[in-house]
């Protein structure tokens, strides 16, 4: 297998799309990307996690039978018969007027979507997430109006697996429906 690991378009040092973007021309951008560096007619398969299993879907539905498996991997908001957990608001960390505001903030907002346990979140971690929401452009509500997950995961023709953890906050006390 080759592993291609590409940052959204509007995440990491990637720009962002023209405006106006939606789901589609994202998942167009993605898929443009591995056509120019597998080839038009390699064969794929898809991993996205929380909003890039979203944007998966998408790209899945556009690549077609070309794709061999697709893994949504805490994926849950707006996936039609998936009950959701609604997790807590994020706090706005730019919001903070000092460092120490700014890096309890990102702590927060680790333990809402990623770390189950408050008391497994480290220093990395918060450094992670900080470099992460720094460097975030694109503005997901705007493409998550799109349902994503919805629209495009029963269409797909290819093989589907969900990937969700034990005290993954999408579910909250649903994984037992899993």
């Amino acid at each position: 297998y080759r592993v291609l690991a590409a940052d959204i378009p509007g995440f990491g040092d990637s720009a962002l799309p023209t405006v106006p973007y939606s789901a589609e021309s994202v998942a167009q951008i993605m898929v443009d990307g591995i056509d120019a560096i597998a080839g038009k007619d390699a064969p794929v398969y898809i991993a996205g996690f929380s909003f890039g299993s979203g944007i998966g879907a998408v790209m899945a539905k556009l690549l077609g039978n070309r794709v061999k498996k697709f893994v949504l991997i805490s994926a849950g908001k707006d996936l039609e018969g998936v009950s959701r957990f609604d997790i807590p608001e994020f706090v706005r960390w730019r919001d903070g007027k000092t460092e120490e505001e700014r890096r309890a903030a990102h702590r927060r907002n680790v333990e809402i979507i990623m770390i189950g346990n408050p008391a497994h979140i480290d220093e990395l971690a918060v450094d992670i997430q900080a470099g992460n929401a720094q460097h975030s452009k694109l503005r997901i509500d705007i493409i998550n109006k799109a349902r994503m997950h919805t629209a495009y995961t029963p269409l797909l023709k290819c093989p589907v697996a969900f990937i969700w953890g034990e005290t993954d906050s999408t579910i909250g006390p649903n994984m037992h429906e899993r």
